[in-house]
């Protein structure tokens, strides 16, 4: 019997139909989505599969519909090897809906006809048939071939990813991230940029990078997350039709914009490391790729996220800030230490009590647990030490700017505050900053050498003498900020200073107290033409 026979037979043996009549001049796809509106729904992409060929036939007819099913769609979701992953229910931005039903809100926010701070999900079908109202035969067979581009990269690149990781693919660690910290507001971002800089990898994964320390950061210390849908859809638009040497700057300085953290630096979320109270699926997580951080020169070999169980070294106790520390937490694999084996002493902890099967020494073969045997106790001494061993490969691999560990364990020189304004009225501030360990050179751009202060999070003060042999400054009559190729929108002053107008900081008049400054990432900086 032929696959047809067997299809009629059960569809003769176990449906019903129903015929409906409709007059000539009656609108089908009205009628269409009245029935379907009762009993068990249809997804959204069922919806919007219908809504997008009804419309074809209606402009084309019935054959151009049926070959551009046959070209952009039945391959894609409708064959039985796609069906049933395109079907399967996940848990996205905590919302139970099948994997094509977010893939298409996710393609409708870059389309830029879905807005995640007003719409809901039960309207997608309804916003896509708005979309479609006025589009003619061409302008949906352009929207089919985008949504099989982007189908494509979400299921062989994002949905693909599994529980197993390895350090050399910065792409799945980027998207174990969004899965972990619940962060698939940057789902439809992550789409664009995979598809925009596939043949720019080095600008994909500088960008992928930014938003992942983003995320890790503002987790790390507790930030608010409620605007970034409006944030992501902001930064969508402006990429479009921008050179890809554009996208890290216009992410950056967006993202830089959100409340008052913006990007956190580095000195906040070393304070929140040694103070770690953040959900434990988090801190396993940071666990987890500091031990393939470990291993990476050894082997490359893919590490089963869900092997791996968060362990307390020393019980939590509030009287002991120390436990709080992410030195006095490690990974083990399989199970924890058992109840009595986690009020024992540190010896028992190391070597095992003769009846729990865990202890630390049978999980030496772990990178992240070989330094523990050397510790004679375990004290606050002890765990200040191991915390920041971790804080210094956890400042490895989340990276924003080169040495940025280093940097943030050697403080910038004393300098006293001053305060004044210049002739033309100006407000001054002038930035030392040692230039120690290559991470900016003698003629770096001025907002390299900005950025970076931001990110570490030094204490800038007013009017300091500038230290840089080469400082460069943008002429006002140019929009944006500073061009990186040395072109003549940027002009350099040996020796002048840096003004800088700072939007979100109150300047007090002349004469008045000092004013020490902090600069966070958040505060929007204009640069002045001196002249």
């Amino acid at each position: 019997m032929s696959d047809k026979e067997k299809f009629a037979n059960f569809i003769i043996s176990s449906q019903i139909f129903i015929l409906v009549h409709i007059q000539e001049k009656e609108d089908e796809q009205k009628i269409f989505d009245s029935i379907n509106s009762t009993g068990e729904k249809l997804t959204a992409t069922d919806i919007i599969k219908n809504a997008i060929f009804d419309k074809i036939q209606k402009k084309a007819g019935r054959t151009v519909a049926i070959n551009l099913y046959k070209q952009y769609w039945r391959n894609v979701f409708d064959s039985p090897e796609q069906f049933e992953f395109w079907n399967t229910q996940s848990n996205a931005d905590k919302t139970a809906r099948v994997n094509s039903e977010h893939f298409f809100r996710y393609i409708a926010i870059i389309f830029g006809i879905y807005d995640a701070t007003k719409h809901r999900l039960e309207q997608l079908s309804s916003i896509y048939k708005s979309h479609l109202k006025d589009k003619e035969s061409k302008d949906l067979e352009e929207l089919l071939s985008y949504i099989q581009k982007y189908a494509a990269i979400m299921q062989n690149k994002i949905l693909a990813v599994g529980n197993e990781y390895s350090f050399s693919n910065k792409t799945e660690m980027f998207l174990h991230t969004l899965r972990e910290f619940e962060a698939n507001t940057f789902m439809p971002l992550a789409l664009l940029l995979f598809d925009k800089l596939r043949n720019h990898q080095t600008q994909l994964h500088k960008s992928l990078n930014l938003i992942q320390c983003f995320i890790v950061y503002r987790a790390i210390i507790k930030c608010e997350t409620s605007s970034y849908n409006k944030t992501i859809s902001t930064i969508i638009n402006q990429l479009k039709n921008k050179d890809a040497n554009e996208y890290y700057d216009i992410i950056y300085q967006n993202l830089a914009k959100i409340d008052f953290y913006g990007i956190p630096n580095l000195q906040t979320v070393k304070r929140s490391l040694i103070d770690i109270k953040t959900q434990q699926k988090r801190l396993k997580y940071i666990l987890f790729w500091i031990e393939l951080f470990r291993r990476k020169a050894v082997t490359t070999d893919k590490c089963n996220y869900e092997n791996f169980k968060l362990q307390y070294l020393n019980e939590k106790d509030q009287d002991k800030p120390e436990t709080f520390a992410i030195g006095n937490i490690t990974l083990l694999e399989g199970a924890g230490f058992n109840k009595k084996l986690a009020k024992a002493d540190w010896h028992r902890k190391l070597y095992g009590n003769g009846k729990a099967k865990q202890c630390i020494s049978s999980n030496r073969h772990l990178y992240i647990n070989r330094d523990l045997e050397k510790y004679k106790k375990w004290e606050a001494e002890e765990i200040n030490i191991r915390s920041n061993e971790l804080i210094r490969d956890f400042f490895h691999i989340y990276k924003l700017v080169e040495n940025q560990y280093e940097l943030i364990n050697n403080n910038p020189q004393e300098i006293q505050d001053t305060y004044t304004h210049n002739k033309i009225n100006h407000s001054v501030l002038r930035v030392n900053f040692p230039l120690g360990g290559g991470y900016i050179q003698e003629k770096a751009s001025l907002d390299t050498f900005i950025r970076t202060i931001e990110i570490i999070g030094f204490q800038l003060v007013m009017l300091l003498r500038i230290t840089v042999a080469g400082v460069y400054l943008i002429d006002t009559k140019h929009q944006g900020l500073l061009a990186k190729d040395g072109s003549e929108r940027i002009r350099q002053y040996n020796g002048y200073f840096v003004y800088i107008n700072l939007s979100n900081i109150v300047i007090p008049k002349q004469n008045s107290s000092l004013l020490p400054l902090q600069l966070y990432c958040s505060y929007e900086l204009h640069f002045e033409d001196i002249f």
